[in-house]
């Protein structure tokens, strides 16, 4: 039986829902550069893996109900409601990154999964979509603008999950929008 690790570190803290895991969050994760530079479809800015922006973040981390890897990465999927192109995993006894990302970025997580007798570890590997999106590229400020563009509920659930994301999250645009 494999033990799965999930790593999170924006809304799966707060609201897993569908998500299958094991007691709760565990805060002492590996570290990855974590920012808000993904525009979801309902105009929240997110927190995805960045390597050229974000700020590295330890990220918690739980057991999978599943023994099995593809469960486990359906389940992740399911809950993201994505497709699994967009789900990240490492082997960790392989040393093997599945990810959209540099392979180097992970090596910590590499050593930390040894280290806690983990076998696999999976992720949300969704991309940066900010320039794409909104015209502009990444920075605090533009972050800010963006969310200033907003209006009504669509501006009220973008602050919320900035407001929401765990403690761990010290990107300046959660002070910018206290």
């Amino acid at each position: 039986m494999s033990k799965i690790a999930i790593l999170a570190w924006g809304s799966l803290v707060w609201q897993p829902k569908s998500l299958r895991f094991e007691g709760d969050w565990k805060a002492n994760g590996p570290f990855l550069p974590i920012a808000f530079s993904r525009i979801s479809q309902d105009g929240r800015l997110t927190l995805v893996i960045d390597p050229k922006y974000g700020d590295e973040t330890q990220c918690f981390w739980a057991l999978s109900e599943f023994s099995d890897l593809k469960n486990a990465l359906n389940n992740l999927a399911s809950r993201e409601g994505t497709i699994l192109r967009y789900i990240g995993y490492a082997d960790v006894s392989s040393k093997s990154v599945e990810s959209r990302y540099s392979n180097s970025i992970f090596d910590n997580l590499l050593v930390w999964g040894k280290n806690m007798n983990i076998d696999f570890i999976i992720w949300t590997d969704l991309p940066s979509n900010f320039s794409t999106k909104y015209g502009m590229p990444y920075s605090q400020n533009n972050a800010y603008n963006y969310l200033s563009t907003l209006q009504g509920n669509e501006k009220e659930k973008a602050l919320e999950y900035i407001k929401r994301s765990p403690d761990c999250i010290t990107s300046p645009l959660r002070k910018m929008t206290e």
